[in-house]
């Protein structure tokens, strides 16, 4: 009786115990011994099976089988929507370890994204411990039997959830099929992640994209063959980008994932191709505006468009539209400026080849006010010097000198205000 009585006891002791540590298994072996426990009050029905989250945002998952990597979790109304399809999913990383997936919500809603803000993975976690929790996320969306489309998945974040999201590209490139530089100048290479689209966001005066690091990450994309659209700004400190300019990129690199992801199979990526294809003399034939503009250079930048003769007619009515933008400017200075400076922004976005842009610049450099694109340039080279300067304070004193003397010299009114505006923007730095 006294044995009989111990082994009872130990068995509720252990019981709960063996049912947390497994994947459950409920059926107890038939020893005609009853425990005459219910189990609910003990064990939470989710630690039974991994459970599907609900719709929308779901804070703080805990993977089930690891419990120490916890998520935030968005699905969009198309999930529940289209129960038979996968769904892109961008991986959201802070350097803090405290992401905010709400920032990319309304995105994700209209993209049919599902959204995943990793927890504790942060600028003061060692190295060799992230990728547990990288793999942890993932395995535990596919145990809960969440519609990932692998090959489609992107990360972004900010300086250190920016490296971090370049790591997760290294342990994870099957998966990846772009990422946000920003912050950092860190860039996916080698074979396994050529296919990785890189949305490259730089500032002149971030002291952690340096021009060393900056000429490095460059050489390397040219060098591999790295899909890539960029954006500058001259002036940047080490700041998040405006939110306008990241899903800009987001919307770039999801477009390319479905036209080259391997994961993709050849006839989606075809299709897709095909729809794109087919969308581009709808685009040219609407009514001109910024929202028509920025779809045609997001067209433009899709390397496996070029070539195409859609892509050439739609570079040709990017540049109609550009001159009548021009055109439409009353003062013959303005216009000229800025059919250059966007001729310049396409170009050093990828959505004019660089040689085309020189050839556009000296075709309609001829119908400029005389000394405007000698002025132009010069103004651009004093540019190129304070990019170079980055954040030497004796080479940026010496870049100053240079635009105190073109906005003392040059002819053009409006080319001496850009000079002064770029004094005013140096003395934070001097």
């Amino acid at each position: 009786m006294i044995m009989r009585t111990s082994y009872r006891i130990l068995t509720l002791f252990l019981l709960p115990l063996h049912l947390l540590s497994q994947e459950l298994e409920l059926d107890l072996p038939s020893d005609g011994f009853e425990t005459g426990m219910d189990l609910a009050p003990l064990v939470k029905e989710e630690t039974l099976t991994p459970q599907h989250p609900g719709p929308g945002l779901t804070k703080k998952i805990e993977c089930f089988h690891h419990r120490d990597t916890v998520y935030d979790l968005y699905l969009p109304s198309a999930y529940a929507e289209q129960p038979e399809e996968k769904f892109p999913l961008l991986l959201v990383q802070n350097p803090s370890g405290r992401p905010k997936i709400q920032t990319y919500q309304s995105w994700a809603e209209e993209r049919g994204v599902i959204l995943v803000g990793l927890y504790k993975v942060s600028n003061g976690m060692k190295q060799h411990d992230k990728p547990r929790h990288w793999g942890a996320f993932l395995k535990d969306l596919e145990a809960k039997n969440v519609r990932v489309q692998k090959g489609l998945v992107m990360t972004v974040g900010m300086s250190g959830g920016s490296a971090d999201g370049e790591r997760f590209t290294r342990h994870f490139p099957d998966h990846t099929c772009g990422v946000i530089i920003m912050g950092v100048t860190l860039v996916p290479k080698g074979d396994q992640r050529k296919h990785i689209a890189a949305g490259l966001i730089i500032g002149g005066k971030d002291p952690f994209q340096g021009v060393a690091g900056r000429e490095k990450l460059w050489n390397t994309i040219q060098k591999d063959g790295i899909a890539v659209r960029p954006v500058f700004d001259i002036g940047r400190r080490h700041d998040t980008a405006p939110l306008s300019e990241t899903l800009m990129l987001l919307d770039w690199m999801l477009d390319l994932g479905r036209l080259q992801s391997p994961q993709l199979s050849e006839e989606t990526r075809a299709d897709t191709r095909k729809r794109m294809l087919e969308r581009i003399p709808q685009l040219i034939r609407e009514e001109t505006g910024a929202e028509r503009k920025e779809r045609m250079e997001h067209f433009l930048t899709l390397p496996p468009l070029t070539g195409t003769e859609e892509h050439l007619a739609l570079q040709e009515a990017w540049l109609q539209n550009l001159v009548r933008e021009s055109n439409a400017i009353q003062d013959a200075v303005d216009a000229g400026l800025h059919l250059l400076d966007e001729l310049a922004r396409a170009e050093r976005t990828q959505v004019l080849p660089a040689d085309q842009m020189h050839g556009l610049v000296q075709k309609h450099g001829r119908d400029l006010p005389d000394g405007l694109l000698t002025s132009w340039k010069a103004l651009r080279d004093i540019e190129h010097m304070e990019w170079e300067a980055h954040l030497d304070k004796t080479a940026l004193a010496e870049v100053d000198r240079a635009y105190e003397t073109f906005q003392q010299q040059d002819p053009f009114p409006a080319l001496q205000e850009r000079a002064a505006a770029a004094r005013t923007r140096l003395k934070r730095f001097l």
